[in-house]
């Protein structure tokens, strides 16, 4: 048992590849390793560095995941044994329309006994959010959350010492008691299974199943992220006979929020694996300059600097210029973002390009006046955003077909929110004809028929159809849709006839002609699916979705049709760049289904990867612009260049955390997450705060438009005090440089 503590731009992933090389070097079988990485992006990088060290033979033997994709691939692998029963995942969006369906319901809503002035205050979208923060955030704070209800979960959190859900609010607390115990009945009901979910199954079914000590060697990255409910399925994973190696820095840890304890690491191993656990400090920074690494220890410390600091620390990388740190006070937000855009300006002419330099701040809206102001200046920007290509509408709607395919009986919702919902900004040929109103109607009769032995408007659809389809039947569906659509039909008229005739509910209001040929096409667009994925592999599967439900053919035609004006003006450059983003997106999900072999569990896997790993996308189209992203994005990330922004209480740390009686745990997360944002600097950071703010927000509030004085974070005092008496070589404090106005 061996725990590694490594700082900064000290090598970690480069340490667990090594790891791995090592084990299986000295005979261990790729298959026997089990490797946990925070992101997906992050196994995709240790899966390259792997390939390097490895070779691609022994490479692609091995699986780093997340554990949210372990936990999936455990329970569908061993469903029989864990007694949970089938199940999709649902992505945070699918748990969030549950809460809001909850809410809906007017009887519920009864129970929560709102008062009038409250049910005028809220939004449900507003309710959505605070619930289901809450909900997420008992079953992180507790392990064992099976069969138990809100308020005994939030009673053992109590116990425990943590913060209450609600605060000091006893009826908040019970109304969130009351929606935990909903919205689990719920999604037993609808058999979904959240994020956190799959980590309390996976868990509770480890233990007596073929699951615990499967693997010999069990590796963990970035193991001060993890909450209680991992760290404890990390020890059922692991048998007496087997090896465990965790590699993580509790001085980076910043997802407190999210139940994430760095002490399960720093205090608790040692205690845990006795003398047999070895304990390594890896302290050599090879990113950042020796400026860069003495400031962020400053701040990580909250100390002078001295040479125990320096110790704990230490750059690899010379120091070469005086202004490797520049500190500086703005006059206020808006010259905040002048002097930014200048110093990315400056940079540029130095000799750096776009793409090296990034742009941190806390809270996402704090960039407002940065990116306006850099696109005006002809900076080319990147507003970064997790998980933006799977939240493109293009994909949401592939990703619903896809939903059809392997999960047809429990896809209503997706049909009902996807493909018919006439708000949605991308329109699907398939269901022309066939409304909400219409479907809304359809599941009302098929719920209220008596003979039908579920409410989902996916088995009012789909319920009749085939499961699976072998090899030898699904020749018919594929040689007729091919025949149909060689003789001129077009592909998504091609589906028509391909599954057998559709009845709607008894009951139910008669459908019209083209609402039935809408459901029909539905019908055999599944059917050809399934027959397809007998035959073909997951990459062909997934482009002829796309092709016979229209929605590629439609994109192309758009382009095609903008490409042919004569003189376009800007509004038909910017409408053909976003088009020509959408068929490059499908492009990138056909590669994320590219497997040689067939079968429809593949498209299962396909679905599950795409709603586990959404979060951890980027463009790569965007790596020649400035990178403008949250502190908490930048995590395991890298520039040349840094600014962080808003460095000033009330911004980090939070108002929240410096209330009186806040918690000091929470505190140190915000000291480790100005740690982190100083960190990813290799050359030059620029720290800068306004000295006033104009535009209020919730933390900082402007009285009678007059603006709010602020003052510069704590965490970064000692930094400036040290700075002033000449202790730190290549840190410069500057006053605000003239911007000159037009």
């Amino acid at each position: 048992m061996q725990q590694q503590l490594p700082r900064p731009g000290s090598g970690k992933t480069r340490v667990v590849a090594a790891r791995v090389a090592h084990l299986i070097a000295s005979g261990a079988a790729p298959e026997s390793l089990l490797v946990i990485t925070f992101t997906g992006k992050a196994a995709g990088e240790l899966l390259q560095r792997l390939r390097e060290l490895l070779g691609e033979a022994v490479a692609s033997r091995l699986r780093p995941s997340t554990f949210h994709a372990l936990c999936a691939n455990l329970l569908r692998r061993y469903k029989l044994e864990t007694g949970v029963p089938d199940f999709q995942v649902a992505s945070e969006e699918d748990a969030q329309d549950m809460v809001k369906s909850i809410l809906d319901n007017k009887k519920f809503r009864q129970s929560m006994r709102y008062s009038k002035q409250e049910e005028q205050d809220k939004k449900i979208k507003d309710e959505a959010v605070f619930y289901r923060k809450h909900i997420s955030n008992i079953k992180n704070l507790c392990v064992n959350i099976d069969g138990r209800s809100g308020m005994q979960l939030i009673a053992e959190i109590a116990a425990a010492g943590r913060r209450m859900p609600g605060g000091d609010s006893p009826e908040i607390t019970c109304r969130i008691a009351v929606m935990y115990d909903e919205y689990v009945a719920r999604m037993a009901q609808e058999q979904l299974l959240d994020f956190d979910d799959l980590l309390h199954h996976s868990w509770r079914c480890s233990k007596p199943t073929r699951v615990h000590g499967r693997w010999q060697h069990v590796l963990v990255d970035e193991s001060q992220d993890t909450n209680l409910c991992q760290f404890e399925l990390v020890r059922q994973l692991t048998s007496p006979s087997s090896s465990l190696f965790m590699v993580g820095d509790p001085d980076q840890g910043i997802y407190g929020f999210r139940g994430a304890k760095a002490s399960l690491l720093a205090q608790h191993f040692s205690k845990l694996y006795g003398p047999a656990a070895g304990t390594r400090s890896l302290s050599e920074n090879y990113r950042s300059r020796e400026p860069i690494v003495d400031v962020a220890e400053i701040v990580r410390r909250h100390a002078r600097l001295s040479s125990d600091i320096a110790a704990a620390g230490r750059s690899r990388q010379p120091r070469l210029r005086n202004d490797t740190v520049t500190l500086m006070e703005a006059d206020n937000d808006y010259d905040e973002a002048d002097q930014v855009v200048l110093q990315l300006r400056q940079w540029h002419n130095a000799g750096y390009v776009w793409g090296e330099m990034a742009v941190l701040f806390r809270n996402r809206f704090h960039s407002t006046n940065v990116y306006s102001k850099a696109i005006a200046a002809g900076i080319p920007c990147n507003l970064w955003s997790r998980g933006e290509f799977f939240e493109a509408p293009e994909i949401k709607v592939a990703l619903a077909l896809l939903r059809c395919l392997v999960d047809p009986l429990r896809a209503g919702e997706c049909i009902k929110k996807r493909l018919v919902n006439k708000g949605s900004t991308v329109k699907v040929p398939l269901m022309a004809g066939l409304g909400a109103d219409a479907v809304d109607s359809l599941a009302a009769a098929y719920a209220a028929d008596s003979s039908s032995s579920s409410n989902s408007l996916g088995s009012c659809l789909l319920g009749d159809l085939p499961s699976d389809l072998d090899a030898q039947h699904a020749v018919a569906p594929l040689q007729q849709y091919t025949a149909a659509t060689a003789a001129g039909t077009a592909d998504t008229e091609a589906l028509q006839g391909l599954a057998a005739a559709w009845q709607p509910p008894a009951g139910a209001k008669k459908p019209t002609k083209k609402q039935r040929a809408a459901v029909d096409r539905l019908r055999g667009l599944v059917l050809l699916g399934r027959a397809a994925a007998a035959a073909l592999p997951p990459e062909q599967v997934l482009q002829l979705l796309l092709v016979a439900s229209g929605l590629l053919p439609q994109l192309q035609a758009a382009l095609q049709e903008k490409g042919a004006v004569l003189r376009p003006n800007s509004a038909d450059k910017a409408e053909q760049r976003k088009l020509r983003k959408r068929i490059g997106n499908m492009k990138t999900l056909r590669k994320l289904a590219r497997n040689p072999t067939t079968g429809l569990p593949l498209l299962q896997q396909l679905y599950d990867y795409c709603v586990l790993q959404g979060e951890d996308d980027e463009d790569a189209d965007d790596a020649e612009k400035v990178q403008l992203m949250t502190m908490h994005a930048s995590k395991g990330k890298e520039f040349a260049c840094v600014a962080v922004l808003r460095v000033h209480d009330g911004s980090i740390p939070s108002v929240r955390t410096d209330e009186p009686g806040g918690q000091s745990a929470a505190m140190e997360q915000e000291r480790n997450l100005l740690y982190v944002a100083i960190t990813r600097a290799k050359e030059h950071c620029l720290l800068v705060w306004p000295k006033s703010m104009y535009r209020s927000f919730p933390q900082v509030r402007s009285v009678s438009g007059q603006p709010q004085a602020l003052v510069v974070s704590r965490f970064l005092k000692p930094v400036l005090a040290a700075a002033a008496k000449g202790l730190l070589p290549g840190v410069q404090k500057l006053k605000r440089r003239y911007v000159e106005t037009k």
